[in-house]
């Protein structure tokens, strides 16, 4: 499960993902990303990594990610900047 402490701080355990719950919904095609919104990446079904936008451009795209990797620190990283094996990301916003 992909879970969000009191300290918007984002780590990753097993099970269903935290956007799965009915207070989030994946963004569309070419809907703007906003600061606050959650990335989850996936691939073939695991979750390996999860996040939470900190900046995005004057054109909405998501620029920085914030997010904790396994037992390492939080780290601010742009989205694309994960290691391969973690997949493609997916943007949530509360709704």
């Amino acid at each position: 499960m992909v879970t969000f402490d009191g300290h918007d701080d984002a780590s990753c355990t097993s099970g269903a993902t935290h956007a799965d719950r009915a207070d989030y919904k994946p963004l569309k095609a070419g809907e703007k990303v906003g600061v606050g919104d959650i990335v989850i990446y996936s691939t073939n079904g695991d979750l390996p990594h999860s996040g939470k936008v900190t900046e995005v451009d004057a054109n909405g795209k998501a620029v920085k990610v914030k997010g904790k990797w396994g037992h390492y620190s939080l780290f601010e990283h742009p989205p694309d900047a994960v290691p391969a094996h973690y997949g493609k990301p997916t943007f949530y916003r509360k709704k």
